[in-house]
């Protein structure tokens, strides 16, 4: 009797942590602790890759770097700025990224999705080494709720980099935004050999669109054209429907000698590279559906035919005593 009734108390208790465990997410408060908190996010990051198989964020990345040059002399500041040049720098730079949930576990990292892997404080704290210092919870009357994450890197030589995580749920779990912001105070050295301090502030914000509206299909223009040899060409697709959430496509499995490309302001160019001809797969984030272009390019001096005839004869024979 002793044995059973100590079986049903384990047995208890695990029902008990694991009902818990459910419903954290819920009844998360603004006087939970950090750790609770903590876990709340990352259990809206696993429930969020479960329903949705693709996410493409708005990503805005924001680079500052302020030196304090107060402690040195006119001298030494001239000096120092003719050593390292001129540390004052800012750059804002905004990309759209695409991150593969659990319909794609080709893209998993560590046995977890790409969204829950490059998204989660956890992985952070546990690569990096960082220290995390506090948790911050609160709900807005609309149901949104936003968490705040402080952790904090440390450098040998006493220099801190102070890291900030913000991020915006609505009532129904979606993350509407993503925010790390990172602020490391270094310790430079000058031309005559005192301390001064670097403020270098790097802030990544991402916001979120969801697939409500699934592709169903691209089509292209042409599907045959020729180019010179460094004739650019902007790629152009009818991705369907016309309202599709993502109608963002890209190019794969083409030959790089004959042609190649580039982006620019959301637009894909090709330009010819070298004489032949190769087949262009026009591909959607959403769905993977293909549409192909064969592409023909002429054109390029006698002499640059016979430089590519040699360096393809040259990698074909390195090649062969390679393996």
């Amino acid at each position: 009797m002793k044995k059973m009734s100590k079986f049903l108390a384990v047995l208890m208790s695990v029902i008990v942590f694991a009902s818990v465990l459910a419903i954290v997410p819920s009844a998360i408060s603004s006087t939970s602790s950090a750790k609770d908190i903590l876990r709340y996010y990352e259990q809206c990051n696993i429930d969020l890759s479960a329903k949705e198989y693709i996410i493409k964020a708005e990503n805005t990345t924001e680079l500052s770097v302020v030196p304090d040059y107060s402690s040195l002399s006119a001298k030494d500041k001239e000096e120092t700025l003719e050593m390292y040049g001129e540390l004052a720098f800012e750059d804002v730079t905004t990309y759209n990224l695409y991150f593969y949930c659990d319909a794609f576990e080709d893209y998993y990292v560590d046995g977890r999705s790409e969204f829950i892997d490059y998204f989660s404080v956890n992985r952070d704290i546990k690569n990096w080494g960082l220290k995390f210092k506090s948790a911050k919870y609160s709900q807005a009357k609309n149901g949104d709720s936003t968490v705040t994450f402080v952790c904090t890197e440390d450098y040998e030589n006493g220099d801190v980099n102070t890291l900030t995580y913000t991020a915006k749920f609505n009532k129904n779990g979606y993350i509407l935004s993503y925010t790390l912001k990172q602020v490391a105070v270094s310790t430079y050295e000058s031309a005559q050999g005192k301390n001064f301090k670097v403020t270098e502030t790097v802030v990544d914000s991402y916001k979120f669109v969801y697939n409500k509206i699934g592709v169903t299909g691209i089509e292209l223009p042409e599907t045959y054209i020729e180019l010179e040899v460094d004739e650019e060409y902007l790629l152009e697709a009818v991705v369907s429907p016309s309202n599709a959430s993502f109608k963002d496509f890209y190019i794969s499995d083409y030959d790089a000698d004959v042609v190649d490309y580039y982006e620019e302001n959301g637009k894909i160019y090709l330009f010819g590279v070298g004489s032949g001809t190769t087949t262009v797969q026009v591909c959607t984030y959403d769905g993977d559906f293909v549409a192909e272009l064969e592409v023909k390019v002429t054109g390029g001096s006698f002499f640059d035919r016979i430089i590519a005839f040699f360096a393809n004869l040259f990698e074909l024979l390195f090649g062969f005593l390679m393996f």
